[in-house]
């Protein structure tokens, strides 16, 4: 894999970032241009998201692993999407007869050695486990990956795939398909721009780019950073953080809704032919700036969770008379302050007197009663989520990062990337319904870290009796593992250069981490009936650390 010289490379880096990440609205040479070295479609380089085949069974090994590229030193002319045959892999590295000795040549007879720094560690080539004839392309600097289902009936697909990507800004859509055990095809109208030179590009199409998918609306915000896809079936929405804006933008994953009609005969219907057509893909619906800006260094927000509601745990601003859960309660993270934001989503409910119509159609002023009826966002309020002080010296860097709730509901879990903890606030319900929101714990970890994944210990069979966090350290190379229930550290491990994102593999009872700087993917054993447990085991790609 071609790299240039080391201050080619941070000099390629700082401007990428720059014009793509920070500047790119509207400069599609950064994305669009196809010049250059196209990228390996079988290698792993700064993977930045990944995702279990989620059209499998938790509790069932998937096959694949979707990992994206960012390409975020820019030596290629796209990032990628990658999908990685888990079974294969955990195979070879399982095999003793295919795990050479340390410094020995790889090849696809023998994909796995022993790492020269930790000898009981097997590193593998990943040339031998991507399905190389599954990978696309997108524009650079991708970030996490998030699913949401289809219906198979209406859509043709049973999972979509949603992508941010910063160099657009966009966030790209892919449609998946194949059989799970057996196969992975990602599906997003590649080489189908007519001046594209890059045939394994997605199309411009499969990009949400626009409010209400209309390119004379605004145009997404600058520097997507995070996805959340709400879990509930009924509620198709997604939430788009900014790390340089104080919004947050909700997409509706099914489109515009259709207008509706008006009960009263004498009120002017819209006539639907009239209309443009409406995008029945994924869909900037609304975008609001709940996030204070209290300062020109304040801005952005990262992290995104929902409260689990139901029955006897709904707090009362999401519940219906009956007790039943009728709005989502959301949480986004400041980036640069020590701030939570509450949120919701409401879609209006038209009077006897309104209907619903079409943008362009409530523009024109004709139809009296017309209403917009997509979900819209709804601030609720500010709440503090404590940690330690991070002084007046660490003016504009980032202060949180990820967010994560219990299972139960009761505990939100926030990482304080500066200086470096994890937090806990309490959210159960006190007597009068209301979220408690209030500070209950700090534990150190490692510095600047930005991720966190939550799991538990129900693995091959071992009932459910406790929750962990793996938090991961970036500058660091660490992996932080934090029992919740005494809220103690109770393992720290060293991984590849730049670990962050990871996903929890419950069937074969590992957490795998993607570690961004040396462009591996680490498999950490969790398993509680393992004595490697809590140990990274193996490890998919060489390591050949970014020494610039």
């Amino acid at each position: 894999m071609p790299r240039p010289p080391g201050r080619r490379r941070l000099l390629a880096l700082v401007a990428g970032t720059l014009l793509c990440g920070g500047l790119g609205v509207g400069l599609g040479s950064c994305s669009d241009a196809g010049v250059g070295v196209d990228p390996p479609d079988d290698r792993l380089f700064f993977p930045t998201g990944m995702l279990l085949d989620p059209r499998v069974a938790e509790d069932q090994p998937a096959r694949f692993l979707f990992v994206t590229n960012a390409n975020s030193d820019l030596v290629f002319n796209a990032a990628t999407v990658v999908a990685v045959d888990l079974d294969k892999f955990t195979k070879a590295w399982s095999d003793p007869a295919k795990v050479a000795e340390v410094g020995a040549e790889v090849d696809a007879k023998t994909p796995c050695r022993r790492n020269a720094i930790t000898p009981q560690l097997i590193e593998c080539t990943e040339e031998s486990f991507i399905r190389k004839d599954a990978t696309v392309h997108l524009s650079s600097f991708t970030s996490v990956i998030r699913a949401w289902d289809r219906e198979p009936e209406k859509d043709g697909y049973q999972l979509g795939l949603l992508i941010p990507v910063r160099s657009e800004p966009s966030v790209a859509t892919i449609d998946v398909d194949g059989d799970p055990a057996e196969d992975v095809e990602f599906r997003c109208d590649a080489g189908s721009d007519p001046d594209e030179r890059d045939p394994l590009r997605c199309g411009r199409d499969r990009r949400i780019r626009y409010f209400r998918g209309d390119p004379d609306y605004l145009t997404l915000g600058r520097e997507p950073a995070n996805i959340l896809i709400s879990p509930k079936s009924e509620l198709p929405l997604a939430y788009i953080t900014h790390s340089e804006l104080a919004i947050v933008t909700l997409v509706r994953l099914t489109g515009l809704l259709e207008p509706g009609t008006s009960p009263d005969p004498k009120t002017p219907k819209p006539d639907p032919s009239l209309a443009p057509p409406r995008p029945k893909a994924p869909t900037i619906v609304d975008y609001k700036q709940i996030i204070s800006v209290a300062s020109p260094l304040q801005y952005g927000g990262y992290g995104l969770a929902e409260r689990p509601c139901y029955p006897g745990n709904a707090p009362a601003l999401a519940t219906t008379e009956l007790g039943e859960c009728a709005r989502p309660l959301l949480y986004a993270s400041y980036r640069r302050d020590q701030y939570l934001v509450r949120f919701t989503v409401e879609a209006p409910t038209p009077a006897p007197d309104q209907f619903c119509v079409y943008a362009e159609q409530l523009e024109t002023g004709d139809y009296p009663g017309a209403i917009l009826c997509e979900e819209q966002i709804v601030g609720i309020d500010v709440t503090y989520a404590g940690g330690f002080d991070p002084g007046s010296t660490t003016s504009g860097a980032s202060i949180y990062g990820d967010i994560a709730f219990s299972s139960d509901g009761n505990s939100l879990y926030i990482v304080q990337t500066n200086p470096g903890a994890l937090l806990r606030l309490d959210t159960s319900l006190d007597e009068r319904g209301a979220v408690r929101d209030l500070p209950a714990g700090v534990v150190e970890v490692c510095q600047n870290p930005t991720e966190m994944l939550i799991f538990d210990d129900a693995i091959h069979g071992v009932p459910k009796s406790t929750e962990y966090a793996a938090i991961s350290c970036y500058g660091v190379g660490m992996i932080f593992i934090v029992d919740l229930s005494a809220f103690r550290v109770v393992k720290s491990l060293g991984t590849g250069a730049g670990p962050h994102h990871m996903v929890f593999d419950r069937a074969r009872g590992y957490v795998y981490v993607a570690n961004t700087l040396d462009a591996t993917l680490g498999v950490i054993d969790v398993s509680p009936i393992q004595p490697t447990r809590f140990t990274e085991v193996a490890r998919l790609g060489l390591q050949e650390p970014y020494t610039g």
